[in-house]
């Protein structure tokens, strides 16, 4: 089926390009406080850790749609039914994540979603409803709009993102520390909007632990001829090119299937666009694959523009396409709040 993308306008069956998140790291109260001064009043709510899936329904269709447009109604039936009976509006479109759960109630992480139990919806925000376009609303008259007119809606798996409204620096810290004691239940982090914030406004998205989305351009090989290392890239806006950022080793199931899903791309010469490589890969791969991947922190550095230390814990991204993974310019504004060096132009 054809996915037509939005210009702007929130029509139901036409996909809208959902608003971002600048990432935020804030391993201790004084990165916090920043961010406070960055935002001052806002709504937060802890992120849940799933798949960012945005429904449209019209009539008696439900489509579901990833981040980056392509359509996902087929691959989740029990999603689709349970969304289909929930949503008694004609006319929808909705914003929510998309979390999976084992047998035993225990949360997957985003790369085993297709692989889950069950499953639960977070609305999280809300484009049509009431034949009416929300997008140009401020994001509080948006979450009273979801009150009132999809309270009805709510279900053990289909429920509303806790949003709460952060008066001060004291209810920031308190919110955060409240996601970080989530983090075993399935929450990644907060997501903080300004009160006026229209739906294509980014929301501020602030984690403890540094992670980064990015996109695998290379690959290395062992002795034995096996991939044993990813070489992982960044977008940047600014320079309209892919800027290395890391190589990140790996094995076992999650590896293979990362590598599974880069082996189409393999190509012959180096991916158009991509800035210099500290080390040439034995594997060049074309710039499609998205992964999540931890680390210690970002830092700026020489062989590096920015780089990922002590990269880890590779994940595959299905959701996400390849210009929604985090920018070389968010990585290089986090490293430069690391104190490593002084600030340099782009």
């Amino acid at each position: 089926m054809d996915v037509y993308v939005s210009s702007g306008i929130a029509t139901p069956g036409i996909f809208v390009q959902p608003a971002g998140a600048d990432l935020r790291s804030a391993s201790n109260e004084e990165a916090l406080k920043n961010i406070w001064e960055e935002v001052r009043a806002c709504f937060g709510y802890a992120k849940p850790d799933g798949w960012r899936i945005q429904v449209h329904k019209q009539g008696e269709e439900i489509r579901l749609f990833g981040r980056s447009g392509k359509e996902w109604t087929a691959a989740y039936p029990s999603v689709t039914e349970m969304l289909r009976t929930r949503i008694k509006h004609e006319q929808a479109i909705i914003d929510t994540e998309l979390v999976g759960f084992d047998q035993e109630g225990r949360h997957l992480s985003p790369d085993q979603l297709s692989n889950a139990f069950r499953y639960r919806c977070y609305l999280l925000d809300v484009l049509h409803l009431k034949q009416e376009d929300l997008t140009q609303r401020p994001i509080r008259e948006r979450l009273s709009f979801m009150e009132k007119y999809l309270s009805s809606a709510y279900h053990d798996s289909l429920i509303f993102a806790n949003y709460q409204w952060i008066g001060s620096f004291k209810g920031l810290l308190h919110l955060y520390q409240e996601c970080r004691q989530k983090a075993s239940r399935g929450f990644d982090g907060t997501i903080i909007k300004r009160p006026e914030a229209r739906y294509f406004t980014n929301a501020l998205k602030v984690k403890p632990e540094e992670t980064v989305d990015a996109v695998v351009v290379g690959a290395y090989l062992d002795d034995e001829e096996t991939v044993n290392k990813l070489l992982l890239a960044v977008p940047s806006h600014v320079r309209k090119t892919w800027v290395p950022i890391a190589q990140v080793a790996g094995k076992g199931a999650s590896w293979n299937t990362i590598w599974s899903a880069c082996q189409p791309y393999v190509v012959s010469q180096q991916p158009e666009y991509l800035e210099k490589v500290p080390h040439t890969p034995h594997v060049w791969v074309e710039a499609k694959v998205v992964v999540s991947v931890k680390m210690t922190r970002l830092k700026l550095g020489t062989r590096y523009l920015v780089h990922a230390d002590a990269a880890r814990e590779c994940l595959l991204r299905e959701d996400k396409g390849p210009r929604e993974a985090t920018s070389f310019e968010e990585a290089y504004q986090i490293a430069f709040s690391n104190g490593e060096v002084k600030e340099r132009e782009f």
